[in-house]
């Protein structure tokens, strides 16, 4: 296996960018939570997961709950490993998803006000 995840996080466009890298897992998920979270203060979301290399099930958990919030946006570009799991579990019928970052960014408004669970 990869390494852990590491989240990079930066506002673009009004918009809270969080891309996220390495593998998602039971022993990082919680982390990575808090951090998506705190990050997300007044604005929408988008979670890159395009370059994770790996997602187990409380990964994907991670998404729903995320996404129970409304306003967020998921990018994994058409092919990943992320995308293929994302479609496996027909999460992309409860989830936005983008292929890619400009896309997502074109598709979110700045102004609709997220509620991170």
């Amino acid at each position: 296996m990869d390494e852990l995840a590491e989240c990079s996080i930066e506002k673009l466009e009004g918009v809270t960018v969080v891309t996220v890298t390495g593998e998602i897992d039971l022993s990082n998920v919680e982390e990575l939570r808090l951090s998506i979270q705190a990050a997300a203060d007044e604005s929408p979301v988008i979670l890159d997961i395009s370059a994770l290399s790996y997602i187990d099930s409380t990964g994907l958990q991670l998404l729903c709950t995320l996404a129970g919030g409304g306003g967020l946006r998921v990018v994994a570009g058409e092919g990943t490993p992320s995308r293929k799991l994302i479609e496996l579990t027909s999460l992309d019928t409860v989830i936005l998803v983008d292929d890619s970052l400009q896309s997502a960014l074109a598709n979110t408004d700045p102004g609709s006000v997220r509620a991170t669970s």
